[in-house]
Order: C-alpha cells, then sequence, then structure tokens
C-alpha cells in the first residue's frame, strides 16, 4: 500500500510538473462561423464560396438562375443562420411569417432549405452575406 501511495504523490507531482489536469473536464468544442460570400475573378465573373472552406460545400454554378449562392452538405447538425436584416439567427429551414400577411407568406424563405441535386446529394441552401453556425 505504501507503494502506490508514493507511485500516486509521484504522478501527481509530474501532472502538476507538465501543467495536465487529471480532474479537469474537456471542453466544450467551439462553434465555427461560416459565411457565404460573393467574389469576383480576375476575368470579372461573379463566383460564390463558404467561407471558411467547408468540405462538400460548392458555390452557385456561373450563370445559373437560382437565387441562392451557397450550398453546404446536409448533416446531423443543427444548423443556424443570420442574414443581417436584423431579426438575428433563425433555425435554418424554418420559414418566418411576418405578423402583418394575411397570406402567411415566407420572409426569408430559402435560407437553410433543404435541396436535392440530380447527382442524389442533400444541401442546405443560402444568400450571400448569410452567417451560418453547424453545431
Amino acid at each position: 500500500m505504501k507503494k502506490f501511495h508514493k507511485l500516486l504523490i509521484t504522478i501527481t507531482v509530474i501532472a502538476s510538473i507538465f501543467g495536465w489536469n487529471i480532474h479537469s473536464t474537456p471542453v466544450a468544442a467551439q462553434l465555427k462561423t461560416y459565411k457565404c460570400e460573393s467574389y469576383k475573378t480576375i476575368d470579372g465573373q461573379w463566383r460564390y464560396r463558404i467561407s471558411p472552406a467547408l468540405q462538400g460545400s460548392f458555390g452557385k454554378v456561373p450563370n445559373s438562375p437560382s437565387l441562392m449562392s451557397c450550398f453546404i452538405p446536409v448533416s446531423n447538425k443543427k444548423c443556424r443562420y443570420n442574414h443581417n436584416t436584423g431579426d438575428g439567427w433563425q433555425e435554418c429551414g424554418k420559414c418566418k411569417k411576418s405578423p402583418n400577411d394575411l397570406f402567411k407568406f415566407c420572409v426569408g424563405e430559402g435560407y437553410g432549405e433543404i435541396i436535392e441535386v440530380p447527382n442524389g446529394g442533400r444541401y442546405r441552401a443560402f444568400m450571400t452575406e448569410t452567417s451560418i453556425v453547424l453545431d
């Protein structure tokens, strides 16, 4: 028992020297905010991207009629967006209705809506200047 006690004290001393905290709890992962950006190429064409880069995401195909500019692959992560309209952060894919609209049309419809592309992929679609957080 004495040897075990000495070993335990030695481990504690070594841990304190190196700054290890044996009893610490894991730190929660920090959320990363992505942004749908537009940029102009050298030849004058507008292109779109998610920044910072997110694997599987892409910008609108040039000259396509889509109003949405950036596409993020659907995952099991919770998705929120902010389009700087003063409404703050909203859940992706939820249609925000205006209280004064008798017909209940969606305001900002399309932000984070799930679309399917011909290759079978499923993506959330966003317009430029939209900030996105995936939890």
